[in-house]
């Protein structure tokens, strides 16, 4: 190892190095003065790979995109002061949704804060409770053993890394200099303790996190009639797959297998082996005659993250099934009915309940199937037209091969939920329900995009306003970015709230007449503006293909958006309930 220059470029390369050698390939830096030793470390590493973007804020949710989609802890580097602030954000939809980064701000040692120092506010704990991890590092000095460091950063990056991911944050004190100058210290004999860590290439404590797994028996399960399979949001590739493959579909002893409901955010509502069994519009059953199939549950199997469908929380909450058996990996309560009766938490949850041999009610089961597949066949001649609708734009993306696909939160995800299209066509999809914000989407789906080599986003007008500086992202990312511009908040068009008036639309709707195609422009991205369904499809293949990144704006209205789904729902009910084959 290079001898670096002083005492502060020296912590800043062991932690580096031990970063790398713990799992992390990617630095995400804001430029400052504070943390040029990191910054510098970060830099010199050969086998780390940076991106610097000007924005904290977006940063972060780019550093998050990336983590999601790698499945790595991703470091990421800020000066002191509000720029440390600028995270939070990020933070939050980490902590909430066990995405693994590592959070190391420069700070200006003891004596300049506290006492008006330019660019100083206090550090250590402004992430509160959304931290699985915090700690603030002395500043460097000699009389402090470089393992004492390393181990501190293992500790850390255990935390960030198990079974109960998220964000940890090291706060970094440093003195001048800050550039790679030399101080006089005698490095060379201060670094002697790691021979063993420089020769191994390892980690200096590793941290071995192991599972059997969970396997259960249930006897309730082998006996259920009526059981169904959930499969919430991924937070892995192997969250419930195995579960879903083995508990699922026709058995060749003869036994019928539970049906599965996946939400948007899950692999598995996109492949193709599992739609003889998959439920791909429970939540448009439940506006039919056909709800009263999920009355009178015996089971319901709950793996991962949280769903999207209001109508079927409300269901089970309303008529909870007998068991209500809840698998995740994370200790999070992950009930906000109180309805769960089994709590599973594995860090294998392909193990848990693999030993179980389901048998449920053929007849039930077959009406479930064929009550999901008539709403698919209806949807389709629903969406057979030109015109252009909110509905018909996501189902569109969700009908055209993608590498992945990222989800913005409101109306795009519950468009895609209710009205997406299950064919197989989208290899994986991306949400950011840990805190269902509309902030950070942009740098979230170029962090997606850097990993996956290519990514598509549908986002609602008022979330690419939010994160607009992040476009500058886009340069280096291949993304399509469908932006659907109803001038303003959709989703409250479809609350109560929109009946009461003016002040309705002034403080809710949020109302603009804001544009994206010069915004494109300023950030060099290729734009393009369909006026029809017809040139939308073309439009939104032909910038796949492209292999840049572009923006694709669908201008929509919020009245008529409204009136559409409320008639789309309509017509479902009435060509549901009146069918009598």
């Amino acid at each position: 190892m290079k001898t670096p220059p002083n005492m502060n470029h020296c912590w800043s390369v062991l932690m580096m190095e031990e970063l790398h050698r713990l799992g992390v390939t990617t630095v995400c830096i804001a430029p400052g003065s504070r943390s040029t030793p990191l910054t510098w470390a970060a830099a010199e590493h050969e086998d780390l790979e940076t991106v610097v973007h000007f924005d904290e804020r977006g940063l972060a949710f780019h550093a998050l995109g990336i983590a999601k989609a790698s499945g790595n802890p991703v470091a990421i580097v800020c000066t002191s002061g509000s720029a440390v602030a600028n995270l939070l954000p990020a933070v939050v939809e980490a902590y909430m949704s066990h995405v693994p980064l590592i959070l190391l701000t420069a700070d200006r040692p003891f004596e300049l804060v506290d006492c008006g120092a330019n660019q100083t506010i206090k550090q250590p704990g402004i992430f509160g409770d959304y931290t699985r991890h915090a700690v603030n590092l002395p500043t460097p000095d000699v009389a402090i053993a470089p393992n004492v460091l390393l181990s501190t950063i293992d500790h850390a990056a255990s935390k960030a890394t198990g079974s109960d991911a998220g964000p940890v944050h090291i706060n970094c004190s440093f003195r001048e200099p800050l550039a790679p100058d030399a101080d006089g210290v005698n490095l060379e004999k201060y670094l002697e303790p790691l021979g063993r860590w420089v020769e191994s290439g390892e980690p200096w404590t590793e941290y071995s996190i192991t599972s059997l797994g969970v396997t259960k028996e249930y006897d309730a399960v082998n006996e259920a009639k009526r059981a169904i399979l959930i499969l919430g949001e991924s937070k892995g590739d192997d969250d419930g797959l195995g579960i879903a493959m083995h508990l699922s579909g026709s058995r060749e002893d003869g036994r019928n297998g539970i049906p599965l409901v996946a939400d948007i955010g899950n692999y598995g509502r996109f492949r193709d082996d599992l739609y003889e069994c998959l439920i791909s519009y429970a939540d448009q059953i439940l506006l039919t005659n056909d709800a009263q199939l999920f009355d009178d549950l015996d089971i319901a199997i709950h793996i991962g993250g949280p769903i999207v469908s209001k109508r079927i929380q409300e269901k089970l909450r309303k008529n909870p099934p007998k068991k209500y058996i809840r698998i995740s990996r994370s200790l999070d309560t992950l009930d906000p009915d109180r309805i769960v009766t089994d709590r599973i938490v594995t860090d294998r949850v392909q193990h848990a309940l693999l030993y179980q041999n389901v048998n449920v009610d053929q007849s039930w089961r077959d009406k479930l199937v064929t009550a999901s597949q008539k709403i698919g066949s209806f949807l389709a001649g629903q969406f057979s037209g030109d015109e252009i609708t909110e509905p018909g734009v996501v189902r569109a993306v969700t009908q055209t091969e993608c590498n992945a696909l990222f989800l913005g939160n409101s109306m795009p995800i519950r468009d895609a939920d209710m009205y997406g299209d299950p064919g197989g066509y989208v290899a994986s999809v991306y949400v950011s329900r840990g805190a269902s914000g509309i902030d950070g989407n942009i740098a979230t789906v170029a962090g997606i995009a850097r990993e996956t080599g290519q990514a598509a986003a549908v986002l609602g007008d008022l979330a690419v306003l939010h994160d607009l500086n992040s476009l500058a992202l886009l340069q280096r990312a291949n993304v399509t970015l469908v932006v659907i511009n109803n001038g303003g908040g959709g989703i409250f068009s479809m609350l109560p709230i929109a009946e009461h008036g003016a002040l309705a639309e002034e403080f809710f709707g949020t109302p603009h007449s804001l544009t994206f195609e010069f915004a494109a422009a300023q950030f060099k991205l290729a734009y393009h503006h369909p006026g029809t369904m017809t040139e939308f499809r073309e439009a939104y293949e032909s910038a796949l293909a492209s292999g840049v990144s572009s923006i694709i704006e669908v201008t929509t209205d919020r009245a008529e958006n409204a009136a559409f789904h409320k008639q789309l729902q309509q017509n479902l009910i009435e060509f549901m309930n009146n069918d009598t084959e």
